[in-house]
């Protein structure tokens, strides 16, 4: 009988194969058929083939990879930890929760002491509602994990899905914590705790990214209730229109993309994401960063002129990539989804689809058919900051976003909007079952059984009733 163990080698020197054909720009059809299966006839290639396509959200294809693999191994790989987790994560795509508990609860069994299967079941329990078992699997897994960081993310979960806020931000332990701390050290300001001196400077330093700072803004909205004296915001060159408009800064200064700002002299230094300790985040509302409305009335008449009579629809379907990254993120199969998915909105005899794509990822920078391109009309180019791209979603009947900085930006200037949401999303979006959620009045949808493309229809047909 074949022994159930992976070669991790041979899988080491597939990734390492995969990882440099993306850095090549090679096709992601060379990318899983020659380097997985045409160079390895194992079956741990099938199994990281299926969890590639997973992670580039072909989970339709993974689906049949997986059934495949099921006919011919899964008795021999029955108790194999690498394929339970990925049997666990298609019972999630294909909405079946009681299968993916079974197949967590097996790979606990079989690995009792992985701190990540605690992870699994926690997460799980937290979406389910089930607090006092995510309570208790948190607590187990922090034990046994080497790297805290994970579990300190789930234990603000924790206290955030219970609308805590005060001990959920408390939790919370970013990942570049490191670099916060050296600029506390090298601008030698004192953290700000809350407290008011009408004689002193703040700082407010918006980083990470750029969805988050958008969200995180609502609570700078009352600082002037704690805060009397002089107040300087930092904030990357491309949000500075925005966060003019709000009036609360004295001076705003602007640092490049993806670099760390070096400040001037200022008394009191606090991370925007740090209000959310002090500041009590007021009751959710329709916007909190107004835009000039001249500049509304351009955009509005703009896309008036090219939708020529059809209803406007803003299309958002995957993440804009950071340049620093090199790798495949894992995360997202959950934040993009095949342009293909949205074919009612953008081949409609109703609707005039508008890509809002800007970067790598716009329209006009990747190699979609001449026959989509003829349908869809490209802004991407002429977005050049966040308040032309918020002037560009307000003009639009909808906006259809899939979880990334253009949904939070909706939601900041009160756009409408859908956000399209995988089964893995829960804060800051709430759940299925409601929850709470940071813009109540942003459209959820939740990805269906048969793929997005089921839900997209079953919202479009909702619209036209």
């Amino acid at each position: 009988m074949q022994e159930n163990k992976l070669d991790v080698n041979i899988i080491q020197a597939q990734i390492n194969k995969v990882l440099q054909a993306a850095q090549n720009g090679e096709c992601e059809t060379a990318l899983y058929e020659n380097y997985l299966l045409g160079e390895t006839g194992l079956p741990e290639g099938e199994l990281m083939r299926a969890e590639l396509l997973m992670r580039k959200g072909f989970y339709n294809t993974a689906r049949q990879v997986m059934q495949q693999f099921d006919e011919k191994y899964s008795d021999i790989f029955k108790d194999n930890p690498f394929y339970l987790r990925l049997c666990a994560e298609m019972a999630n795509f294909n909405h079946q929760p009681d299968m993916k508990d079974y197949y967590v609860h097996r790979l606990h069994a079989v690995e009792p002491n992985n701190a990540k299967h605690y992870y699994d079941i926690a997460f799980r329990a937290l979406q389910a509602g089930n607090f006092k078992q995510a309570d208790d699997y948190i607590t187990r897994g922090q034990i046994l994990a080497s790297d805290k960081q994970q579990f300190n993310h789930l234990r603000s979960y924790y206290h955030l899905f219970q609308y805590d806020y005060k001990n959920g931000y408390k939790n919370y332990a970013p990942t570049n914590d490191n670099i916060i701390q050296m600029i506390y050290e090298t601008s030698r300001a004192t953290k700000w705790q809350g407290q008011d001196d009408p004689n002193k400077i703040l700082a407010v330093l918006g980083v990470y990214g750029l969805g988050d700072i958008l969200g995180y803004l609502r609570f700078a909205v009352d600082i002037r209730q704690y805060w009397s004296g002089k107040l300087y915001g930092y904030f990357r060159k491309s949000m500075l229109g925005l966060v003019e408009n709000m009036g609360i800064f004295d001076e705003l200064h602007p640092f490049a993309e993806h670099e760390n700002p070096s400040l001037p002299f200022s008394h009191y230094l606090t991370i925007l994401h740090h209000l959310a300790y002090i500041i009590p985040q007021r009751p959710p509302q329709s916007h909190y960063i107004p835009l000039k409305s001249q500049k509304q009335q351009y955009w509005n008449a703009r896309v008036r002129q090219l939708a020529n009579g059809k209803i406007p629809i803003g299309l958002v379907w995957t993440r804009n990539k950071n340049p620093s990254e090199k790798k495949f993120n894992k995360n997202d199969y959950t934040r993009s989804l095949h342009l293909a998915d949205l074919q009612p909105l953008w081949d409609s005899d109703k609707y005039q689809a508008f890509s809002l794509l800007t970067g790598e990822e716009s329209l006009q920078n990747q190699q979609y058919p001449e026959y989509i391109r003829e349908k869809i009309i490209d802004l991407g180019p002429e977005l050049d900051s966040l308040e032309t791209a918020g002037n560009a979603c307000l003009a639009m009947h909808r906006v259809v976003s899939v979880c990334t900085m253009m949904i939070n930006l909706c939601g900041a200037i009160g756009a409408p909007a859908v956000v399209l949401l995988h089964n893995d999303h829960g804060y800051p979006w709430g759940d299925k079952n409601g929850g709470h959620s940071w813009y109540p009045y942003i459209e959820r949808v939740w990805v269906e059984q048969g793929g997005w493309k089921e839900a997209v229809l079953k919202m479009v047909k909702g619209w036209n009733e």
